[in-house]
């Protein structure tokens, strides 16, 4: 999963545009889709509210707070959220991340669906990708018929993804699990990021108690 966090002043991530559109196709600045999630089904998803309210919120906030320091500083507008093992909760954190991101009045996020394997954001928030970041990639659908607006969450874009795709990053929060991620594993994983810079770690699925489920 990647990304992008920008102050509310600036443009939304810069991605490369497509040669071809096809006719009937919608055109490049139609707003976004609209989508009225279940908050519900999303509280079930382990998934912050809007504004990342509540105590459930408060960790995220805090890890925004770490985050945004080091990106600032990096002058890094893109991070991905990266680990080695599958259930570590990295579609989690990188949801829950870009909603707390966006509770900052001065900040937005474009949460962008990377996964290389798995791509499932679109499914924990509940809805059905109709087109993706990859269909935008291969120059087969216009970005505005993949980008995806939550009602509710102001400052939030959606870019999720329906196939495989890449793409390049500025920075990355690596996210292990507790008695899962090897250290050979996360020692590898850290030698192929050693062009990346690494903002910080998230440690998910902790033995330790705490009065929270996340």
């Amino acid at each position: 999963m990647s990304a992008d966090w920008l102050p509310r002043r600036d443009k939304p991530l810069a991605l490369p545009a497509p040669r071809v559109v096809r006719p009937g196709e919608a055109a490049a600045d139609q707003a976004p889709r609209a989508i009225d999630v279940n908050p519900f089904a999303l509280e079930r998803e382990r998934i912050l509210p809007p504004g990342a309210v509540g105590p459930h919120g408060a960790p995220y906030k805090m890890l925004r707070t770490q985050v945004l320091l080091r990106l600032d500083k990096l002058k890094a507008r893109s991070l991905a959220i990266v680990g080695n093992d599958p259930g570590t909760g990295k579609t989690l954190t990188a949801i829950n991340l870009a909603i707390a991101v966006c509770a900052d009045p001065d900040r937005s996020a474009l949460l962008v669906d990377l996964d290389l394997h798995k791509p499932s954001i679109h499914q924990r928030l509940g809805f059905e990708a109709t087109a993706g970041v990859d269909d935008y990639l291969r120059q087969e659908r216009p970005l505005s018929e993949a980008l995806v607006r939550l009602m509710g969450y102001e400052r939030l874009l959606v870019l999720p993804a329906r196939e495989r795709c890449l793409d390049s990053i500025d920075a990355a929060l690596i996210v292990v699990g507790e008695g899962r991620t090897l250290r050979r594993d996360l020692v590898r994983m850290i030698e192929l990021l050693r062009d990346v810079p690494v903002v910080g770690t998230v440690l998910n699925r902790t033995r330790e108690v705490a009065d929270t489920y996340y």
